[in-house]
């Protein structure tokens, strides 16, 4: 069961990271008066800016994102195919590494993986040359950490 759980979390971390540009299209679609008050001690999210990064230059590119206190390394490789690994998942999961795909389309990125029978994907939204999903907890707008 210990081994699942790790495998399900790293995998909803990877969907996490995908999911984020829909998210931020569904709030950007909607009128002002139905998005509600942000909060007063809300951070502002970064202005929209035109898109720096694509398919070219983020092929070998390296992300942290942290799922339940553990930081995932995600991978996007050449061919579309990303690769989530982390230091313990071969101990606890008898796996180096969790395969999915990636690829961009303007200023999103979007990554889906399989695990355990069911499909999980996310959008990424571009701005500049970096990258944002929302938060599922804080549903704040955070940006994924680059390593390279």
């Amino acid at each position: 069961m210990e081994d699942n759980k790790f495998l399900i979390i790293f995998a909803v971390v990877l969907v996490g990271l995908l999911g984020f540009p829909i998210a931020m299209q569904a709030v950007k679609g909607k009128p002002v008066a139905q998005q509600g008050a942000a909060a007063p001690d809300a951070p502002a999210p970064p202005p929209s800016m035109p898109p720096l990064l694509n398919e070219a230059n983020l092929i070998n590119s390296e992300w942290q994102v942290t799922v339940e206190n553990y930081k995932v390394k995600i991978t996007l490789g050449p061919g579309g195919i990303a690769y989530a690994t982390h230091p313990m998942a071969k101990q606890v999961m008898g796996i180096e590494y969790l395969e999915g795909k990636w690829s961009v389309n303007y200023d999103k990125v979007h990554v889906a993986t399989s695990f355990g029978g069911t499909d999980y994907s996310v959008d990424l939204q571009i701005m500049g040359d970096k990258v944002y999903y929302v938060n599922p907890k804080s549903k704040k707008l955070d940006e994924v950490q680059r390593f390279r």
